[in-house]
């Protein structure tokens, strides 16, 4: 699902709540769970997110009225995890202050520091942080290169050269 059709969806829509329950407990309802519908567009939404700007959706974890998302650079292999409020009490968090952030591997449930973006941003955001790592990675091998190609003098040969 792309992220258009899903804003207009549900937007300003407020998701049915069942208390504690993430169904309603009436068998042969044609009525689908308002919620369980909302989840899996928005995991369609990632996936399409994630297949936009070379990521894929490593791990989707449900939770009661809200849900926390692993996606995986394909250019950096870094982890990124994403998070959105419970919907029944912060309308429209989902969409306009998603939680993100770096992770160290793919179960680091407290990695970098906290990001929010909005729906509509989130690929270009999680996109340019994706870039900044890559240069960031490009630099630290590009410092290993010189350093195990050059020959480095100790500061004790200097010194004692110095004296001779």
């Amino acid at each position: 699902m792309k992220v258009k059709d899903f804003l207009n969806k549900w937007y300003d829509k407020e998701i049915t709540d069942w208390g504690a329950f993430t169904k309603p407990e009436f068998k042969g309802l044609e009525t689908e769970f308002e919620y369980e519908d909302f989840q899996r567009n928005y995991r369609s939404v990632l996936k399409e997110v994630g297949k936009n700007i070379g990521f894929e959706l490593h791990s989707f974890s449900k939770n009661h009225y809200e849900f926390s998302a692993v996606m995986k650079s394909n250019l950096t292999n870094q982890f990124y995890y994403i998070s959105i409020s419970d919907v029944r009490y912060f309308k429209n968090e989902w969409a306009d202050n998603i939680l993100y952030r770096t992770m160290e591997h793919a179960r680091d449930w407290t990695g970098g520091s906290n990001r929010y973006s909005t729906l509509e941003n989130l690929a270009k955001n999680l996109s340019i942080l994706d870039k900044q790592i890559l240069r960031n990675l490009e630099q630290e091998n590009s410092r290993q290169v010189i350093n195990h190609s050059e020959p480095q003098k100790s500061n004790t040969e200097d010194f004692e050269m110095k004296l001779a």
